[in-house]
């Protein structure tokens, strides 16, 4: 039987029991002391996660140290041989989870390398993420902040936090805890496997009014708060690969990243998702239901880390220096300039040179040529009428390396984008039966200009 049909079995009560720090079961034990690292440079603690079952409520760790050698590797380290010689090359995991409001009312069980046993003060949230990331029958090597670094030692505190571009780089993968799986989650994490993955049915999964409640589950998920974290564009930016882990459910971060993408980009462009929901009388006919996904912390993160991964010019060491200027900026979504330099656009130059309208003319010619450009290969059916670059940009998205469509009907976007781009729809006509011919003032600033 499956590991997860293993833990279906299992009551929400069971796979939730922690033990706290003040049980009848840990209160012989003392509680863990930190020894200083010798050696701050390069070296770091790990975290061995012992098997274990979800039925088992009691967290049994190991603490010990590795060294990154000269070129980057991590390598442990034993108290009894000289610190100059190279040890075996140890392969960890990094979590990033929510830290959150909650105080040190639970505890996990650590041993020491004489094979002592001591207490640690930890959050639920974390002791909760142990529990479902232990497997049953083999260990696991992870960093984690809140237990590899002695928070009380502030020297010790910010030296590691200077490392974290490192520790994320050579960690073999990053597992996102998101939380305790609920209905929601669970619905989700099915709707994003099962059915918006399979990519060539997605336009039939947007108009089936049967999706309205995965939909929702899908923005419920968004919400959690490990998105509204500043620290987690620099931990996935640097990951060699990432997973999502809510509860027991589980998802590669690309499969997930690509579901928010298509998710934001079809209801920015078409909104046929909230159409779709304003038909639904369980969400009370409300227009525009996801009018303002494009604005959560998942859309943001999703869009931010992408432009990391399509650039080809940029490096992890770049990608940590842009992750460490959000952090300090505190903007999640970087402008394209601070990926790569800027180009000489010497057609624009010269055209800015003759007047304003030259130089708005070349820039429209070289957008319409990317957004044809954009469209070779789809079926002339499924293109979007001529005058709707924007959409067609939106639209045609670029995930695995092919180009993906989404179908949308001409008349219908055609008629969209003249509501709400038409400069008719903006200006009040004239009432006279008559109107004068529209004329460009020759003393006016081009802002200025009747178009």
């Amino acid at each position: 039987m499956s590991e997860s049909a293993l833990n279906r079995k299992l009551s929400r009560e069971e796979r939730s029991k922690v033990l706290k720090f003040n049980d009848k079961t840990l209160e012989r034990l003392e509680e863990y002391e930190f020894t200083p690292l010798k050696d701050q440079k390069r070296r770091i603690r790990l975290l061995r996660l012992i098997s274990s079952g979800l039925e088992n409520p009691l967290i049994d760790c190991e603490l010990f140290e590795v060294e990154f050698n000269d070129k980057y590797i991590p390598t442990r380290v034993h108290p009894e041989v000289d610190s100059n010689d190279q040890g075996e090359r140890v392969d960890y995991e990094a979590l990033s989870w929510c830290w959150g409001k909650e105080t040190l009312e639970y505890a996990i069980r650590i041993r020491d390398e004489d094979d002592v046993q001591y207490k640690m003060s930890a959050k639920r949230e974390l002791v909760l993420a142990l529990k479902y990331l232990r497997r049953p029958h083999r260990d696991r090597i992870i960093w984690i902040d809140a237990i590899c670094i002695d928070q009380a030692n502030h020297q010790e505190r910010n030296h590691q936090v200077q490392m974290m571009s490192m520790i994320y780089t050579r960690a073999e993968k990053v597992c996102v805890w998101l939380g305790e799986d609920d209905s929601d989650s669970n619905m989700a994490i099915t709707f994003i496997t099962n059915e918006i993955m399979h990519l060539e049915r997605f336009d039939s999964i947007c108009k089936n009014k049967a999706n309205a409640d995965k939909w929702q589950a899908l923005l419920t998920l968004m919400q959690r708060p490990w998105f509204r974290r500043r620290w987690v564009v620099q931990e996935i930016a640097l990951s060699r690969r990432a997973k999502v882990y809510c509860g027991g459910d589980k998802i590669p971060w690309k499969d997930f990243a690509v579901a928010v993408e298509l998710f934001v980009e079809v209801e920015s462009a078409t909104h046929r998702l909230s159409e779709v929901m304003q038909k639904d009388e369980r969400f009370f006919h409300v227009p525009g239901w996801f009018e303002y996904v494009s604005q959560l912390g998942a859309s943001l993160l999703v869009d931010a880390t992408g432009k990391v991964f399509r650039s080809t010019e940029i490096g992890r060491d770049e990608a940590a220096d842009v992750g460490r200027m959000w952090l300090s900026s505190g903007v999640l979504v970087p402008k394209p300039l601070q990926l790569r330099k800027r180009e000489s656009r010497p057609d624009v130059q010269k055209a800015e040179e003759k007047g304003p309208g030259s130089s708005r003319r070349i820039q429209s010619d070289k957008s319409g040529k990317l957004a044809r450009k954009a469209t070779v290969g789809i079926p002339p059916g499924n293109r979007p009428q001529r005058g709707c670059r924007r959409l067609e940009a939106a639209v045609v998205s670029k995930f695995q390396g092919r180009l993906l469509t989404h179908r949308m009907d001409p008349s219908t976007v055609r008629k969209r984008w003249c509501q709400e781009k038409s400069p008719a729809s903006r200006r009040p006509q004239p009432s006279g039966p008559t109107t004068l011919p529209r004329m460009r003032h020759p003393q006016k600033p081009a802002s200025q200009w009747i178009r």
